[in-house]
């Protein structure tokens, strides 16, 4: 069984003994996955939140209440001959051969996790259910790219995210909208000064800049992310609107932690293992064609936004996917070279959020 469909698997019981109050029972779910269950007991102490796999399933259960929910990837601490790909070089491995990983070095891009059971991602998946089982208004904020994650239309998935819990559906575009103008004015200012500009509303660049690399920091636009416009229309429409993200990205967990007008978070295959459990399913439903995906979560996709709240001509050059080159390419910056744009886009994930390691099952098998 690959990794993603045990992953659903075992998420979708998860999500059953949570929202039926059986908080007790998940420390004996490992044993139903029988064949695999060093890494379910793994994916689970992950699920809870915990901050070690040497802690057990029952004390994490206890301190589901007392931890924030914020990205942090566990190494398996396995024994492998090729460790997975990682742009910062954060994973290693120790003189025995497990998988280590330097938090410091970490931007949570979710690359390590799509692969094998090298690590595993901190999620805030068991708050957000709790925070929609409440009696409180809860919004779901919905990143572009789910588009194309479900196999139905816009509207069908708006009445269905309501009908399962949720009081409203905002898209983040709206957000992505009003960055792009303030980032527009900002290119001007750039181009008439002879300098350049980044452009991302990626969250793993915001954790590389702040981790690695201050250049991309100090050339990065001054305009708030898509996420952070949006969620404070709606708490300003109704300050005790309860506001869950929902998108791809490991990264914008942090961002959300950070932002106090954002409480929970859920990624795509959470999402999806959500409506299994409620018996959802789109898979008989319109298909939406990949040309018709949100052009914002694609490569160039808000800085060909950008372009168009500026009123001078532009040149904007988009890095999709961090690799260690494109690592000397940053720090090829720090040195005072300047790239051949005046604008440039950075995504982590190759082709952008589309690829993300949230992703639902269907669209993380094409990735």
């Amino acid at each position: 069984m690959e990794r993603y469909e045990f992953q659903f698997l075992l998420g979708r019981e998860l999500l059953r003994l949570v929202l039926d109050n059986r908080l007790d029972e998940i420390k004996s779910l490992p044993k139903k996955f029988e064949s695999n269950k060093e890494q379910a007991r793994k994916m689970i102490l992950a699920y809870l939140g915990a901050l070690s796999f040497d802690e057990r399933i029952e004390d994490a259960i206890e301190k589901i209440d007392e931890r924030p929910v914020f990205p942090l990837i566990l190494s398996s601490e396995e024994r492998v001959e090729t460790l997975p790909p990682c742009p910062t070089g954060a994973l290693y491995r120790d003189r025995e051969g497990r998988v280590k990983i330097m938090q410091r070095g970490c931007i949570s891009c979710g690359r390590c996790t799509r692969d094998g059971f090298a690590s595993y991602s901190r999620t805030g998946l068991v708050k957000s259910l709790k925070l929609l089982k409440s009696r409180k208004k809860v919004t779901a904020l919905l990143a572009p790219s789910i588009d194309g994650q479900f196999n139905v239309g816009n509207s069908k998935l708006e009445r269905t995210l309501k009908q399962i819990g949720f009081d409203k559906v905002y898209n983040v575009k709206y957000g992505a909208q009003m960055m792009a103008q303030n980032e527009g004015k900002e290119l001007e200012d750039c181009i008439k000064c002879s300098t350049w500009m980044i452009t991302s509303c990626c969250a793993s660049i915001k954790e590389l800049s702040l981790k690695l690399f201050g250049v991309i920091e100090d050339k990065h636009s001054t305009a708030r992310t898509p996420v952070e416009y949006t969620s404070e229309y709606i708490k300003t429409e109704d300050p005790d609107n309860v506001v869950i993200f929902i998108g791809p990205c490991l990264a914008k967990i942090a961002e959300c932690h950070r932002n106090k007008n954002v409480d929970g978070v859920l990624l795509f295959s959470e999402l999806e293992m959500l409506f299994s459990v409620y018996g959802v399913d789109f898979s008989g439903d319109y298909y939406i064609k990949e040309d018709e995906l949100a052009s914002l979560s694609r490569r160039d996709g808000i800085s060909n936004a950008v372009k168009g709240f500026c009123s001078l001509p532009a040149k904007s050059i988009s890095i999709s996917g961090i690799s260690r080159n494109t690592m000397k390419q940053f720090s090829s910056w720090t040195r005072g070279e300047k790239p051949d744009a005046d604008l440039v886009e950075i995504v982590c994930c190759p082709n952008g959020c589309v690829s993300g390691p949230g992703n639902t099952l269907r669209v993380r098998r094409n990735c």
